[in-house]
């Protein structure tokens, strides 16, 4: 990424509110890991790196990179799971749906 004079990072919210973001590690590092150390992001990838070295040494490879892009599968499309045997077999299987656990409030 290039060097900027000012760099201003905001989060929009509900789509309507902006807020400040001064610190991207405060904001990403507990979506990432649950250590507490500073993790340094790339604001243009989103990955994270344990020191600002390695962040600059991702930022010459990112930077000679084209932006991430998502692709969508196509309506219909079915995904299947055939790698059968990269799974691990465990004892019990448990499926839970906390949302069907939901009460409605008055508000």
């Amino acid at each position: 990424m290039d060097e900027r004079l000012h760099e201003v990072n905001l989060l929009l919210l509900e789509d309507k509110h902006y807020v400040l973001t001064n610190n991207m590690s405060r904001l990403l590092t507990r979506q990432k890991t649950k250590h507490e150390e500073k993790r340094h992001f790339c604001l243009r990838c989103l990955n994270s790196f344990t020191t600002e070295e390695v962040l600059k040494k991702h930022n010459e490879y990112c930077q000679k990179n084209g932006a991430v892009k998502m692709t969508l599968l196509k309506r219909g499309t079915i995904l299947e799971f055939n790698n059968f045997n990269r799974s691990t077999k465990v004892p019990i299987v448990v499926y839970a749906d906390f949302e069907c656990m939901t009460k409605r409030i008055q508000s």
